[in-house]
């Protein structure tokens, strides 16, 4: 990115922010090189690179992550090394990218930007479960995702509806 962007990156691979680059956005990648300026947060399944040029408002987590001199940070860095920890955490942000915190919206199914591969699919509001899974080909990982997401939303509604009664 080397111009302004706004929004939500999801990829498996590498996003880099160029030294002339500004972007307010939340990043779930492999490996982040920050160049520019970022505001938002970072998850990296791999690394970050912050490179001198680089100004970078949020919070980072990672397994691994590099700092050049000259670097403006502002917010917290978790360097998660417990694979099982690593996996709970990515799940969590996996789960804050994939519905901005909320499943289900009024009883109807809500999915924002569901991702299949590096493909982002538009927002979906439905009733029916099938036409949702029409609509979006979700393959191996991804449609387990769903599911996992789906029951644990589920799960989560009943235990708040129980604890109002």
């Amino acid at each position: 990115i080397d111009g302004e962007f706004h929004g939500k990156v999801r990829t498996k691979g590498k996003v880099l922010i160029g030294k002339n680059g500004i972007a307010e956005c939340q990043i779930f990648a492999g490996t982040v090189v920050i160049g520019g300026k970022v505001t938002g947060d970072i998850f990296a399944i791999e690394r970050v690179i912050l490179l001198s040029t680089g100004e970078l408002i949020g919070n980072i987590k990672t397994p691994r992550i590099v700092i050049e001199e000259g670097v403006i940070f502002e917010g917290t860095c978790e360097i998660i090394e417990d694979r099982n920890k690593f996996e709970t955490v990515k799940r969590a942000f996996i789960e804050e990218f994939f519905t901005g915190g909320e499943f289900y919206k009024k009883n109807n199914l809500y999915i924002n930007q569901v991702s299949d591969e590096n493909n982002i699919k538009d927002s979906i509001e439905s009733k029916d479960e099938a036409a949702i899974n029409d609509s979006i080909d979700f393959k191996g990982d991804a449609k387990k995702l769903k599911k996992d997401l789906e029951r644990d939303f589920i799960q989560k509604k009943n235990v708040k509806t129980e604890q109002k009664v």
